[in-house]
């Protein structure tokens, strides 16, 4: 035996080790910021479709050449993308709380979007006086007037189908201020959202060759036919530019 008492901690000490008790101190936790949240799926989504249905419609999808389906899989793959948008809204009203995130950096760009969106609203003139009174619609204004959004798909010709790469599964959505705001600036994304139809040289050339009496963007168009009560309650204004077509002034 030895009275030595940093052999008997020592002894201690191996006991300590050998019994597997944990020490006091604690590790340094590294703190990880999360992007984007893990999405959550509340309930499972079965599909009705085998595995081997899944992979021969997406391998229609990725290839080229020209592929009927049968009236049965067409019925049973449009009644799953119907079944699929219900889950998806089912989710979304469980999970409500879920789009309430946004990232800092999103919310400093937003911010600055905005900003600009207004700086560009300022360069409009702010004086208009009425020069000509027409209508859009002709006839008496119908209040019970609705828009209706269609998609036609027209076969005219023949398409030309090009390669087009998939991304990845790993892709990762830029999502720090920095590396948005490199590729595309608030100001700049401002300023072509807020860019007028006369100074688009396309749409020029279209007026002269058609000749119109109206020029009108997308967005002026819905809101001159969304502009009805009782829900309507704020005041806007669209800004006009009047030019007269070579060779008819």
């Amino acid at each position: 035996d030895s009275d030595d008492p940093s052999a008997d901690n020592d002894v201690g000490g191996a006991e300590d080790r050998k019994s597997g008790r944990k020490s006091n101190v604690k590790p340094a936790e590294t703190k990880v910021d999360v992007a984007y949240p893990d999405p959550r799926l509340p309930f499972p989504c079965v599909s009705s479709l085998t595995s081997k249905q899944q992979k021969t419609h997406v391998d229609y999808l990725l290839s080229k050449r020209h592929w009927i389906p049968s009236q049965n899989f067409t019925t049973q793959l449009n009644n799953e993308i119907m079944q699929f948008m219900l889950y998806l809204q089912d989710v979304a009203k469980i999970c409500a709380d879920d789009y309430n995130f946004i990232p800092q950096g999103a919310v400093q760009y937003t911010e600055e979007l905005f900003r600009s969106c207004l700086e560009q609203i300022k360069t409009l003139p702010q004086l208009y006086q009425i020069h000509e009174m027409t209508s859009l619609t002709g006839g008496m204004f119908n209040p019970g007037l609705a828009l209706t959004f269609e998609k036609q798909l027209l076969t005219m010709g023949k398409v030309n189908i090009t390669d087009h790469k998939i991304a990845p599964a790993d892709a990762q959505l830029a999502s720090d201020y920095q590396s948005v705001s490199s590729a595309t600036p608030p100001a700049k994304k401002a300023k072509d959202m807020h860019a007028m139809i006369s100074e688009d040289g396309n749409a020029e050339k279209l007026c002269c060759f058609y000749q119109p009496h109206v020029c009108l963007t997308r967005d002026a168009l819905v809101r001159l036919l969304d502009n009805h009560g009782p829900e309507f309650a704020e005041q806007w204004e669209l800004p006009v530019v009047v030019k007269a077509i070579p060779g008819n002034a």
